[in-house]
């Protein structure tokens, strides 16, 4: 992947399916406290681990870090670190070079890098790679958390079920706390619906759009 950002950028190499995923975090200052439960507690929030609707891929989703943080504290290096790959099972995607999946990455990966590309685990594409995404996301999030600058995303639709939207709430009496970290909705009162869904889809082996809605207070 190539580096992304100009004043902080990130930078990720690896695929679902290697040994492991590297990423590195650029143009993070010197002196700013690192919670790292807090960044494992994101981490969390992406796994599958206890969800029935999710992947059945499952993974520990615990990030080293070789640089960049000492002590609890940025150290001014850049943040250097990588997530390993354990629960893998590349022969499980061999005959998608055949048959690609509908609606799927596979046929434009190989138009795109030609027909000897790695599909395995979708491989560059494949959500298995935001972990890395959400480990550096979580360490910019902890330094704006310091700063009075929260940023909070829902669920915003599945299908034709909709939440609220974070338009017509009033920030100043509402608290971020009471979204759900399995599925974020500001209507708790939807989330059976959207399991229903879920599972339907998974018995149908089929799929489904969505919305997310992000807000920066």
């Amino acid at each position: 992947m190539k580096k992304i950002g100009k004043n902080i950028s990130i930078e990720m190499t690896g695929k679902s399916h290697s040994n492991r995923i590297d990423f590195r975090l650029s143009g993070i200052k010197r002196g700013h406290k690192i919670d790292l439960e807090y960044i494992q507690n994101m981490l969390d929030r992406r796994s599958s681990k206890n969800k029935d609707y999710a992947t059945k891929r499952k993974e520990l989703d615990t990030p080293v870090f070789i640089k960049g943080i000492e002590n609890g504290y940025t150290n001014g290096e850049d943040i250097v670190g990588y997530f390993e790959n354990k629960d893998t099972k590349s022969k499980d995607y061999s005959k998608f070079k055949q048959i690609p999946r509908p609606s799927h990455v596979d046929l434009v990966n190989q138009y795109k890098n030609g027909s000897d590309v790695d599909l395995s685990g979708s491989s560059y594409f494949s959500g298995r790679m935001t972990v890395a995404l959400v480990a550096m996301g979580a360490v910019a999030k902890n330094i704006l958390k310091d700063k009075g600058i929260e940023i909070l995303s829902h669920l915003k639709a599945a299908k034709n079920i909709e939440d609220k939207s974070f338009l017509d709430l009033d920030f100043r009496s509402f608290d971020s706390k009471t979204l759900d970290t399995d599925i974020p909705l500001i209507n708790q009162d939807i989330k059976g619906q959207i399991l229903d869904l879920a599972q339907r889809s998974i018995e149908e082996k089929d799929s489904f759009g969505g919305q997310i809605e992000a807000a920066i207070l």
